[in-house]
């Protein structure tokens, strides 16, 4: 599900948008990683709905073999 958040015009946020992007692509496809990248983005911005949501997502989706 493609969900859209208001970003800050502040700078320091492109590395956490590229890593967003990797995490959200992995999801896409379904590679299991994609809950790990998603945690890790958690832990950085943890007051970040998108990524909270996307990680609820992923648990949800992707059960460990």
């Amino acid at each position: 599900m493609r969900c859209y958040e208001p970003a800050s015009m502040e700078g320091g946020a492109d590395g956490f948008v590229a890593d967003y992007k990797a995490a959200f692509s992995l999801l896409e496809v379904g590679d299991p990683k994609a809950r790990q990248a998603f945690a890790a983005l958690a832990a950085q911005n943890p007051d970040d709905a998108l990524t909270l949501f996307h990680l609820v997502v992923c648990s949800r989706a992707m059960k460990p073999m």
